[in-house]
């Protein structure tokens, strides 16, 4: 029984010790601009079954999917309506017309939005995206 409180005890201090070190308060960090590159990792408790929009099943498909494929445009909630805005910094078009009898809508693209690579997204990495979400 002793073996075990020791065991318990230790276990406690390590959960302790791991939660120790240096913290960082965000409000000093907030004038700091983003870097351009690099990674990001993010820690999730299962793993996701698919990256492909339109076989997405679990809520982590679909947060992968709209990570890796952005909206040709972005919409918020504002004064009790929704409002779609361009150009929105995180939507790959930078604005859009419709067609003179309402049924068709053409989008223009903004050509700041690069692969990792430093190719250019265009009209057709868009068309595919869309044949993926069905």
């Amino acid at each position: 029984m002793a073996v075990l409180k020791i065991k318990h005890a230790l276990a406690v201090l390590a959960i302790i010790a791991a939660g120790c070190g240096e913290t960082t308060d965000i409000r000093e960090r907030a004038d700091e601009q983003p870097e351009s590159g690099g990674s990001a990792v993010v820690g999730v408790a299962s793993g996701a079954t698919t990256i492909l929009p339109a076989l997405a099943a679990a809520a982590l498909d679909f947060e992968l999917g709209g990570n890796l494929f952005l909206p040709l445009n972005s919409a918020s909630w504002k004064d009790g309506g929704l409002r779609y805005e361009a150009p929105h910094p995180l939507a790959l078009a930078k604005g859009w017309t419709f067609g003179h009898d309402s049924s068709s809508l053409t989008y223009t693209l903004d050509t700041s939005h690069r692969w990792s690579d430093g190719q250019p997204v265009r009209a057709q990495d868009v068309v595919f995206k869309n044949t993926l979400s069905g």
